[in-house]
């Protein structure tokens, strides 16, 4: 299977409309096995993670799928897109699987993808998804959000490490991010509207323009952190901690937003 995942999904990326045809298709198949389908890819993604189809001294089964591509007389992918375009196509799978199991009873206990492993599990490891958006912009920036940014909502990412890490324009609704290390991230104009921020950890973000409307910010550390222009309506505040180096310039819909700090709302003479 790991070859036909190589064959079928190494070159190009997988579009919103072909991910909703295929889903489609699978759907319309009686019984189905989506347990067994998400088994076999998420051990792909889990060993593709640990370089197990690259690091190899023998032929490795990028380079035999960019072999045959020259074949075909399809030039400008090297051994890196191949090995980058199987995996996130992987992952745009897992997640489409993981966001169809939240709605049967009887898969959503048993298809539940976190792409950095769950927390306390064997696979857990807190900077994999980081080391998976650094290799795939490793060739071309913005690879990571320009292929898997807009199947991030839904997600399930606590416990992961991604500071630093370039999010922006990502689409991470209703994403369950409680306890997460954003420092330094880069999350402009991103969507994290109804996101569970809980005590993430959002040192110097750039939150720049991004949707956090009914996102939940309660014990959030926002120091030195970039709010300006960012929507903020119907938020679940709480406690939360802010200095003087966080940027609340022009932002939006704090007048609708539950449980502003008193302290800051006098900050902002909102009261």
């Amino acid at each position: 299977m790991n070859w036909q995942i190589y064959d079928l999904l190494g070159f190009g990326r997988l579009t919103p409309e072909i991910v909703e045809y295929l889903m489609r298709l699978l759907t319309e198949k009686q019984d189905f096995s989506w347990e067994q389908l998400f088994k076999r890819l998420e051990n792909f993604y889990h060993n593709w993670c640990k370089g197990k189809f690259i690091d190899s001294a023998k032929e490795t089964l990028p380079q035999k799928k960019l072999q045959q591509l020259q074949q075909y007389g399809i030039q400008g992918l090297g051994q890196r897109q191949v090995d980058i375009y199987a995996e996130l196509n992987v992952m745009i799978l897992l997640l489409e699987l993981h966001r169809y199991a939240k709605g049967r009873d009887d898969l959503k206990q048993e298809i539940v993808f976190y792409p950095s492993g769950q927390t306390g599990a064997d696979n857990f490891e807190e900077y994999q998804l980081t080391r998976v958006i650094n290799y795939s912009d490793c060739f071309q920036p913005g690879t990571f959000n320009c292929v898997i940014g807009q199947f991030l909502s839904d997600t399930n990412l606590s416990g992961a490490d991604l500071g630093e890490a370039n999010l922006s324009r990502a689409n991470l609704s209703r994403a369950n991010l409680i306890f997460l290390d954003l420092s330094y991230v880069n999350l402009s104009s991103a969507d994290l509207s109804g996101a569970n921020l809980k005590s993430a950890n959002l040192k110097s973000a750039n939150l720049k323009s991004a949707n956090l409307k009914g996102a939940n910010l309660c014990g959030a550390d926002l120091w030195g952190a970039n709010l300006s222009r960012a929507n903020l309506s119907q938020k679940s505040w709480g406690d939360m901690n802010w200095d003087e180096n966080t940027n609340w310039e022009n932002v939006e819909g704090l007048d609708t937003a539950v449980n502003v700090p008193e302290a800051l709302k006098k900050q902002l003479r909102l009261s």
